[in-house]
């Protein structure tokens, strides 16, 4: 009979370790906006993973799963721990760079501004959604300044995350009429014009649908697919 090899490293603990990463990076958020069916159907997971490593013995493998799966939620926490947006009661005094994060529709345009300065306090992006644009539209640069009521962006509202505040850093929200925005200059980064000038030459050779798709392929930026196209891929699971 051949003797077994010896092992010089085992990725068993390694690979259980990494799942259990995943799965607490992927539940975490309905877990903390208290989504009880995902925190049940997490538990009995747990539960269910303890009884069969106590059955078969599994004491190393066990510790990892749990150490890692308790630093994913800790890591997650973590991350809405600084986000923390200050309280604004009053209408405030704004000022910002328009980036190139920006969503038009048929009567507003929704642009995310960086560079953000409210009541001469330097502070984090800012959603701003612009209305009566019609013929009049931000670009991406524009130097504005405005007064406008600051809400504070929620990151969980009826059970639901607000996953692209939270990738954008979007710690405040305000609306706007066009005629109420001064526009006092333009300074584009290095960045945001490599990714325009990207995004021209999609939409020139691939169409605007297309390109719109091949765009946030690139950057992970869908603001310009529709919502059809998003629809159809999250049907095929894509």
């Amino acid at each position: 009979m051949d003797k077994k090899r010896h092992k010089i490293f085992n990725a068993r603990p390694v690979f259980y370790g990494f799942l259990a990463l995943m799965l607490a990076l992927c539940t975490s958020r309905y877990v903390f906006c208290g989504n009880f069916k995902y925190i049940i159907l997490d538990l009995v997971a747990i539960l269910a993973f303890v009884t069969y490593c106590i059955f078969f013995k599994r004491y190393k493998i066990l510790a990892i799963v749990l150490s890692v799966f308790v630093f994913g939620l800790g890591w997650y926490f973590v991350g809405q721990a600084t986000f923390k947006p200050n309280q604004y009661d009053q209408i405030c005094q704004v000022s910002a760079r328009v980036s190139d994060d920006i969503e038009i529709g048929e009567y507003n345009q929704v642009v995310i501004l960086k560079d953000v300065t409210i009541n001469g306090k330097k502070e984090s992006n800012l959603q701003l959604t612009i209305s009566n644009t019609y013929e009049n539209q931000l670009e991406a640069g524009d130097l504005i300044c405005f007064e406008s009521y600051i809400e504070s962006a929620r990151l969980f509202e009826l059970e639901n995350f607000n996953n692209s505040f939270h990738r954008k850093k979007v710690l405040y929200v305000a609306k706007v009429k066009f005629d109420d925005v001064t526009i006092v200059g333009s300074k584009l980064t290095v960045d945001e014009k490599v990714r325009l000038k990207v995004k021209e030459a999609l939409f020139e050779n691939m169409g605007e649908e297309n390109g719109a798709v091949a765009y946030a392929v690139l950057f992970g930026d869908k603001s310009n697919v529709s919502s059809d196209m998003i629809s159809a891929y999250k049907n095929a699971g894509i």
